[in-house]
């Protein structure tokens, strides 16, 4: 639960993005949006205004303390990783190190891998390409639903292995990808087992068959 909690939290600072610099061995964060605040300087910044930032306690679960840094030019803090952040980012329930945490955000995670993006969430042309995929998607299996075949004993034991992995990797995509655009690629494995699934169950309708011959 503890690596979890890890790579959920790095995979949320990539996706929002700031500047993190060190301060008396401690590790602090500022936000994008107060970059006026600051001044770069080589590898270092400068605050120029009193700035909201946050110290990141790492143990034991990586949380942030707000906190202020005041206006000094003199003072010069060290950086240690500047990201730009991505505009498709959304909030994902953390599991903050605690196990419980982890089977509540199941559903949420496994919904999020599967129908991410949404269609008032930011992006760009790409976006509408993912909807338009999953819709795609949807149509599919609402059609094999209606033109379906009883299947084998043999066939339904392979469904429920593809099921697993399906449910399996998406469960894991949602609990660590907090970026619409990264679910969009990190689930193009799970939509092959889904659409390899529905050939199994696929009957070709009669009027189909009638043309072949």
């Amino acid at each position: 639960v503890e690596w979890m909690t890890k790579k959920q939290i790095d995979f949320q600072n990539v996706a929002i993005g700031g500047i993190y610099f060190t301060k008396n061995d401690s590790m602090y964060y500022v936000r994008n949006d107060y970059k006026n605040h600051i001044q770069l300087v080589s590898d270092s910044i400068v605050f120029t205004k009193k700035t909201p930032v946050d110290r990141i306690q790492v143990s034991p679960n990586y949380k942030r303390i707000s906190t202020f840094l005041d206006e000094n030019n003199e003072i010069r803090y060290p950086i240690y990783m500047q990201l730009s952040g991505s505009n498709s980012y959304f909030l994902v329930t953390p599991i903050d190190n605690n196990i419980w945490n982890v089977f509540i955000a199941i559903p949420e995670a496994f919904l999020n891998a599967m129908t991410r993006p949404y269609f008032y969430e930011s992006g760009g042309v790409f976006k509408w390409i993912a909807i338009l995929e999953l819709i795609l998607l949807v149509g599919i299996v609402i059609f094999v639903f209606f033109n379906r075949k009883k299947i084998e004993r043999s066939q339904l034991k392979l469904i429920v292995s593809i099921l697993l992995f399906v449910v399996l990797l998406a469960t894991a995509i949602g609990f660590f990808a907090c970026v619409s655009g990264a679910i969009v690629r990190y689930r193009i494995p799970v939509f092959i087992a889904v659409i390899w699934i529905l050939s199994i169950y696929f009957n070709p309708p009669e009027k189909w068959k009638k043309r072949e011959m």
